[in-house]
C-alpha cells in the first residue's frame, strides 16, 4: 500500500477498489452512483464494461455471469475514495447525472 501510495497517479484509486473489493475492472468502470450504497457500506454488482457488434466498448446490461451480479462489501478506505472523489471533480472517481467517472 505505501508503494502505491508513494506513487499515485490517475489510476491508483482505481487499484485500490480492486485490491480491496475483488471486483473486476469492467465492473469498476461500469459502476454509476446507484450502485454504491454508502450508508450500508456495499457496491452492487450488476454490469460491467463489454463490446457492442462494432467492437465499441459499452456498458453491458448484466455481468459476466449469472453469478457475477452480487454485492459486495467494502471498508472505510473504499468509501472515502469513493466520498472524496464525489467532492472534487479532478480526483479520480467523481460523480456527474448520477455516473461516476474516471479522470
Amino acid at each position: 500500500m505505501q508503494e502505491l501510495a508513494k506513487n499515485y497517479d490517475e489510476y491508483t484509486n482505481i487499484f485500490y477498489v480492486a485490491l480491496y473489493t475483488g471486483m473486476r475492472i469492467g465492473e469498476i468502470l461500469a459502476l454509476s452512483s446507484d450502485d454504491i450504497d454508502i450508508d450500508n457500506k456495499i457496491i452492487h454488482i450488476n454490469k460491467t464494461l463489454t463490446k457492442d457488434k462494432n467492437d465499441k466498448t459499452i456498458v453491458g446490461k448484466s455481468t459476466k455471469t449469472y453469478s457475477g451480479t452480487r454485492d459486495i462489501p467494502i471498508t472505510e478506505l473504499i468509501i472515502n475514495i469513493f466520498s472524496d472523489g464525489a467532492n472534487r471533480q479532478n480526483e479520480t472517481f467523481f460523480t456527474s447525472n448520477n455516473k461516476i467517472y474516471f479522470s
